[in-house]
Parts: structure tokens; C-alpha cells; sequence
């Protein structure tokens, strides 16, 4: 299923949500470092420049793979680019909180003008922390998420909509910051892609439930203080000019996630943002909204 370092980046792939919505997949930078875009909370802008979050992630495997690693979230810088006011995101990603390797990812804070940015987080990326010079400057390229000649239909993306099974009122411990009220959110979201043959109809599905619970109002950037994920991997085929249902779907594999929310506060400082340049002889890079 997962390597150990997919199997730890849960962050990468979570969204940040507005009190009944969630799920899409975030985008990782060429570095290995996830960009952490899918994880800001996008139904108001609640974060200032500064502002960090920390995260302590887990995970396991059906083959009993496991691993631990450390997210840490930051502001490092607003800023125009092409018109557009955007946000410098700095991901710091590693086994230990002091020594995380760090990536930096561009995203337009017009996501917040967006009733469904929380289902295409890639839409708003903008350059991407690709390299590293020895010298220590970073290298950003520039990301194009779609042809502006096509037009983009929020039907496009209803595939990615979660179903919400429960929401209610709760409290979690936090370390030092103490009893912090939270919404509770159960989602479940299934994903399935279908590859036809001339023989053999297949197709393969993930089933994904996630327990989240959030204060956007408490926690900066991303709202979330805790969330546990379990996905079902699932394929199905059959014959051509069968009937599909006379064929078992069969599970192949699970993974199980954990997020926990360490420590969040304000005054970081940029790591890379306030350094970065243009990546040389690199052209755009395309990427899915």
C-alpha cells in the first residue's frame, strides 16, 4: 500500500474544511516534502504572517508498517504575484521536530473567494520550492493548474465530495495549550477508477473514512487538532458482457492515519520564502486542479 514516507504524510493529503465539508489530495513538492496547500482551511482566512501549527503523525499498514513523523505548518510570506495576492506556505517534515527538511509551496489567497476550494486546493498553487542551490538558495517553479480556454465546473469536482455521516459539538487535550473546544466531523468519501479492456472490465476504489475534529477559530491556518483516517484499498473485475455484480469485490489492503495537533503559536520566521528565485532552464510545471 503505502511506503513509509506516503504513509506518513496524512497532512499532505487532508484539507482543511469548512464545519461540514472535507477531502481532496494536497500536492508535493518535487523535494519530497508535502506542501501542505490541501491543508489550509479555506472558508475564511484565519491566520496572520508568522503563524505556525505542529503536528505529530502515525501510521500503519496492513502489512504492519509503521512510522512517526513531524509536520510543521508556517507563514512565511504575503505577497503579489501576477496580480494576484498570495501566501508563501512552509512545510517542515521529518522523524524529529528539531531537524525537519523544509519546502515552500506559492498559493493564491483568492481560494478563499472559492466556495469549493477545499475539493481543487491545486487550483491555487502558484510556484512550487522545486531545488536547492549549494550555495543555500532555493529554487521555486511556476505551476499552471489548468487552461484557462477550458472553463473549470464546480460539477467537475463533485467525485471528491465527502458524505458527512456526524457533527457535534466536543472538547480535546492539548499539551500545554489545555481543553480546547472543537466541532467533531465524521466523512466518509469513496473513489473509484474504472479501466475497460477489450476482455476484462476493472476497476479499483478507496474507501476513506475520517474522523476530524477542528476550531478555526482557535487553531491557525489549518483549524485541526486532531484527525484519524482508515482506508479501505478495493478492486473488482469481471468478464466483458458479464454482469459486474456476479463477481466479489475484493479488499486488498487498509492503512490507518493519525494526526495529532503538538503546539501552534505565531513569530516564526521565513526558511526559504524570503530567499527564493526562479528554478533555471525549468519550464511550468502542470498539475490537476
Amino acid at each position: 500500500m503505502l511506503s513509509r514516507r506516503l504513509l506518513a504524510v496524512v497532512l499532505a493529503l487532508a484539507l482543511s474544511l469548512p464545519l461540514a465539508l472535507t477531502l481532496a489530495f494536497g500536492q508535493s513538492s518535487p523535494t519530497g516534502v508535502p506542501s501542505s496547500i490541501g491543508l489550509i482551511y479555506v472558508q475564511k482566512k484565519n491566520y496572520k504572517v508568522g503563524d505556525w501549527v505542529l503536528y505529530k503523525i502515525t501510521g500503519m499498514s496492513q502489512e504492519g508498517q509503521t512510522s512517526t513523523d513531524y509536520q510543521k505548518v508556517q507563514i512565511a510570506l504575503e505577497t503579489q504575484y501576477m496580480g494576484e495576492p498570495c501566501v508563501w506556505i512552509e512545510t517542515g517534515y521529518g522523524h524529529s521536530p528539531d531537524s525537519l527538511i523544509w519546502s515552500a509551496a506559492l498559493m493564491s489567497e483568492n481560494a478563499f473567494n472559492d466556495t469549493i476550494a477545499y475539493l481543487r486546493p491545486n487550483y491555487y498553487l502558484r510556484r512550487l520550492h522545486t531545488s536547492t542551490d549549494p550555495d543555500g538558495t532555493p529554487r521555486a517553479v511556476e505551476v499552471r493548474t489548468f487552461n484557462p480556454r477550458i472553463p473549470v465546473k464546480d460539477a467537475d469536482f463533485d467525485s471528491r465530495r465527502p458524505e458527512l455521516k456526524d457533527s457535534h459539538p466536543d472538547t480535546l487535550e492539548i499539551g500545554k495549550k489545555g481543553r480546547i473546544p472543537c466541532e467533531f466531523l465524521l466523512l466518509v468519501r469513496t473513489h473509484t477508477t474504472i479501466k475497460n479492456s477489450p476482455d476484462v472490465n476493472y476497476e479499483r476504489g478507496v474507501e476513506s473514512t475520517v474522523k476530524r475534529w477542528i476550531n478555526p477559530d482557535v487553531v491557525p491556518i489549518t483549524a485541526i487538532l486532531r484527525e484519524e483516517e482508515h482506508k479501505i484499498y478495493k478492486e473488482h473485475g469481471w468478464p466483458v458482457g458479464k454482469v459486474s455484480t456476479d463477481y466479489p469485490v475484493k479488499v486488498i489492503g487498509f492503512d490507518d492515519l493519525k494526526t495529532e495537533l503538538i503546539d501552534f503559536g505565531s513569530g516564526a520566521k521565513p526558511h526559504l520564502a524570503d530567499r527564493i528565485k526562479d528554478s533555471r532552464d525549468v519550464n511550468p510545471q502542470e498539475v490537476t486542479p
